[in-house]
């Protein structure tokens, strides 16, 4: 077993010393090509390992026979054959041909926590390590030769670098480096308190340069799986125009984009574009195109009651022909004062005021895309007006009267005038003037006068009217009618008529009768009625009478 210790401690200072080194004390240290013993190494890369501190180390010649061992541990030298073979015996391990002796770091190991108790004999490196002596234990024989020998050290300054002839690194096998390697071996004879301890050079390590995994990129696909697409009309080209609603500038492989738009799209036409872009892979995004009809093809229409049409407005959707969209898709709102419709192929807008402008706003959606937006006025039909205040009738002459009026509050075109005497009434049309004279009127009548606003819409629309009366100023009469003189004596005359058809003024007047013979008045009478009787005449004289 204690053999068998020896052996493992010597494997491992062997695969880091130089042998001629270890036997002799000189160095014996081949160059390297390029290199020699004199030169010191280059600076080492910042990703090499620090290079240990070096000291100048040596073992001392041991012997079995200072430990009561008949046998005896031959020499480890480079002449030795079985020092080849037991370090190509250690599993492969790296040959590190070296100028010195390297000693790592001083770093708290496993073997400092197991320190030996006080008396024991403890190594330690130093810039010019003394080795112990070796004393046999008592009571055994030292072996001829070695009696209590010593190899002398072979010392190096504290300075002096060493350049390794090959650099240790991982086995191709192997999936990382090893860590740094310090071991402490600590062997003890059963005979003696004696304890030897040996720590092991730190190995030198390299580590392997790992590539660092890229991340793949999203695909375009998902990258713009949520995309919308806003279409406006483009009223030049009569085409439509889409905009991308996308922050990159995407590329399209099947249709001409240019910063995110598309353009010169009909009406109506469904087209699929691929979009891709230099921060996503493949598959790239499809994006169908639904493009919406032409704006000009939708307009509202009134279909409004002309009876109707002062307090109410009716308005329908209308579509031109040959409109090849899907309806399905077809929604619209319409917005007017305070009422709103949905969808709806007419809407009734009522109660309203007359000769009043209404806002309206359609809006058309082809699906979830607004592509008509309109606003447009519509102003109901005129209603009927008030009727004209202050009028008034009056005669002027026996054949002629003067109406007067003022023109009513609220708007009207113009007034219907009627003139009504007995059971016929005559009506006419007048502009906006606000006096009216009668003419050709019948002396001594009574006339009544009707006066009203009216507005001219899609129907005549009549205000209230508003009347007077007038009788017209006395007249002359006209001519009785059947005169007759007969007589009665040979001295009296008989004198009577009929009344006048028009008596163009009162009915309960006088006939007055007038005599003459020539020019000669002669005298004059006066009755309720026409019935006169002269008498006392001249005989055989001409007389002549009038009656009115």
């Amino acid at each position: 077993m204690t053999m068998y210790l020896w052996l493992k401690l010597l494997a491992f200072g062997f695969a880091f010393l130089d042998t001629g080194v270890f036997v002799t004390g000189e160095d014996n240290t081949l160059s390297s090509p390029g290199l020699n013993s004199t030169e010191k190494p280059s600076v080492l890369a910042p990703s090499d390992p620090l290079p240990a501190r070096t000291t100048a180390f040596s073992l001392t010649s041991i012997s079995e026979r200072e430990y009561n061992s008949s046998e005896t541990t031959p020499t480890l030298s480079p002449d030795n054959p079985s020092t080849e073979d037991f370090l190509n015996s250690l599993d492969n391990a790296n040959t590190l041909n070296v100028t010195g002796v390297t000693q790592p770091p001083t770093f708290p190991t496993h073997a400092d926590s197991q320190a030996p108790s006080a008396g024991s004999d403890t190594q330690t490196p130093s810039s010019t390590a003394t080795p112990p002596a070796l004393t046999p234990a008592p009571g055994k024989n030292d072996t001829s030769g070695f009696p209590g020998e010593t190899i002398p050290p072979s010392t190096f300054p504290a300075d002096t670098a060493f350049t390794p002839v090959a650099t240790l690194s991982p086995a191709l096998s192997s999936s990382a480096a090893l860590p740094s390697l310090i071991s402490s071996i600590t062997t003890k004879d059963n005979s003696s308190d004696q304890s030897l301890t040996s720590t092991s050079p730190a190995t030198s390590i390299m580590t392997a340069s790992a590539t660092v995994p890229t991340t793949p990129k999203q695909s375009c696909d998902e990258k713009y799986k949520v995309i919308s697409v806003k279409y406006r009309y483009d009223y030049g080209n009569n085409s439509f125009i889409a905009k991308l609603n996308v922050s990159d500038d995407v590329k399209c492989e099947n249709a001409i984009c240019k910063m995110n738009e598309i353009r010169n799209l009909p009406a109506c036409e469904n087209k699929n574009v691929t979009i891709s872009h230099t921060s996503c892979d493949p598959p790239n995004k499809i994006i169908e195109l639904d493009v919406p009809p032409d704006p000009e093809s939708f307009y509202l229409k009134t279909c409004t009651e002309p009876t109707k049409a002062n307090i109410s407005i009716c308005l329908r959707l209308e579509k031109k022909e040959n409109f090849t969209c899907d309806e399905k898709k077809i929604t619209h709102v319409l917005n007017c004062a305070n009422f709103s419709s949905s969808n709806k192929t007419e809407t009734y807008l009522e109660p309203l005021s007359p000769k009043q402008n209404y806002s309206c706003n359609l809006k058309v959606l082809y699906g979830a895309n607004e592509f008509l937006n309109k606003n447009e006025t519509f102003e109901t039909d005129v209603g009927s007006p008030k009727a004209p205040p202050n009028i008034t009738c009056k005669p002027t002459s026996s054949t002629e009267g003067m109406i007067t009026w003022e023109s009513p509050e609220d708007y009207f075109d113009n007034y219907v005038f009627c003139l009504l005497h007995a059971s016929e009434e005559n009506c006419t049309g007048l502009g906006k003037e606000k006096t009216k004279p009668l003419q050709n009127l019948k002396p001594y009548t009574k006339y009544s006068v009707s006066l009203k606003a009216s507005t001219m819409g899609k129907v005549r629309r009549d205000g209230p009217a508003v009347t007077c009366e007038f009788d017209t100023l006395p007249d002359k009469p006209t001519k009785v009618r059947n005169l007759l003189a007969s007589r009665i004596s040979d001295n009296s005359i008989l004198v009577k008529c009929d009344p006048p058809s028009d008596f163009k003024g009162p009915s309960n007047g006088s006939y007055h009768l007038e005599i003459k013979i020539g020019d000669a008045f002669v005298k004059n009478e006066s009755q309720i009625i026409c019935h006169f009787s002269v008498l006392y005449l001249q005989y055989s004289t001409k007389y002549e009478f009038k009656v009115r």
